[in-house]
C-alpha cells in the first residue's frame, strides 16, 4: 500500500429543479440584447435550489435560511452517494467548503454529523470565503489529516448561487463593472460534491501525489463578493477567463517540476 492518500470515492447532488438558459433569461427579465450572454455561455441548463421566479422575492434573511436548508440537503445526498454504503462512523475528519451563504454555527458539517451519524470524535473544519477554489484547500486539509492519522476524511464542497441573487430594476441590468451581474446570472448554479480521502489497495483509485498553491493578489478584486445594500453582491470581472490560466500555471509548473515533468512532456 502506498504511503500517499487516495481519492477513494466521489459523489454529488444537484437540486431537483433545472432550467434552460432561455427559461432563466426570461424569468430575470433582461432586454433581448443580453440574450447572447446566456446563449454563448456554453451552458444548456442549470439546477437551482431556489425555484425560478422565487429568487427575486427573497429578503437577505430568507436567502440565508434557504442556503442552510439547501446546503444541508444537497450535502447530505452527496455524502451518502460518496460513502456508497460505508459507515459515517468511520469518518475521522469532515471538511466543509462554501462561500455562497452564512451558517455561523452550528456549521453545516455539524448539522450533517447529527443527521448522518458521524462519530463524536470526528474532527470538523469549515472553509469559507474562498469561492471557486474552496474545494482545493479542503482537499489539502483532508489529505494532510489522513496522511498523519491514517484515518479517512471527507471533503464537501457546496455552493448555492441562487441564494445570492442580487435584485436589479426590472428590464434594467446593472451596468457596474461591465454588467458583471448579468454575466454571473448567465453562468452560476447550485450543487454539492463530496470526496472520500483514505488508503486502500485498489489501483483504480488515484493517489494524491503532490499539491501546490499560488496566490496572486494583483487580481483580488476580479472575483468574489462585496456587501451591498444589505446583501451579498457578486464581483465577476470579464478578465477572469484570461486570468485563470495565468494564476494556475505557476502552481501546475511547480508540481510537475518536482515530479520531473513539464507541460510539454
Amino acid at each position: 500500500m502506498s504511503d500517499k492518500p487516495k481519492i477513494i470515492s466521489m459523489g454529488y447532488a444537484v437540486p431537483e429543479h433545472s432550467y434552460s438558459q432561455e427559461e432563466i433569461f426570461r424569468a430575470i427579465g433582461y432586454p433581448q440584447r443580453f440574450w447572447k450572454v446566456f446563449k454563448k455561455s456554453g451552458i444548456e441548463k442549470r439546477h437551482l435550489w431556489v425555484p425560478l421566479g422565487e429568487a427575486k422575492k427573497l429578503s437577505w434573511q430568507e436567502q440565508q435560511e434557504e442556503y442552510i436548508r439547501g446546503a444541508v440537503a444537497l450535502s447530505k445526498q452527496a455524502v451518502l452517494s460518496c460513502l456508497d454504503g460505508r459507515s459515517p462512523e468511520d469518518i475521522a475528519c469532515v471538511v466543509f467548503c462554501s462561500c455562497t451563504g452564512f451558517c455561523p454555527g452550528p456549521t453545516v458539517g455539524h448539522i450533517l454529523s447529527k443527521e448522518l451519524g458521524f462519530s463524536p470524535r470526528t474532527y470538523h473544519t469549515n472553509i469559507g470565503s474562498q469561492g471557486c477554489e474552496g474545494g482545493f484547500p479542503g482537499l489539502k486539509r483532508a489529505s494532510d489529516f489522513t496522511t498523519v492519522t491514517g484515518k479517512p476524511s471527507l471533503v464537501i464542497a457546496c455552493e448555492l448561487c441562487s441564494c445570492t441573487y442580487f435584485p436589479e430594476p426590472e428590464g434594467k441590468p446593472d451596468p457596474s463593472n461591465h454588467f458583471e451581474l448579468a454575466r454571473s446570472n448567465a453562468v452560476f448554479a447550485d450543487a454539492a460534491s463530496c470526496a472520500l480521502v483514505g488508503f486502500d489497495d485498489d489501483p483504480r483509485h488515484p493517489l494524491i501525489i503532490d499539491t501546490e498553491t499560488h496566490t496572486n493578489t494583483d487580481y483580488i478584486d476580479d472575483l468574489g463578493f462585496v456587501w451591498r445594500e444589505g446583501r451579498l453582491r457578486v464581483m465577476l470581472s470579464r478578465r477572469v477567463p484570461k486570468l485563470a490560466p495565468l494564476v494556475i500555471k505557476p502552481a501546475v509548473d511547480a508540481v510537475l517540476q518536482r515530479q520531473g515533468l513539464s507541460v510539454t512532456t
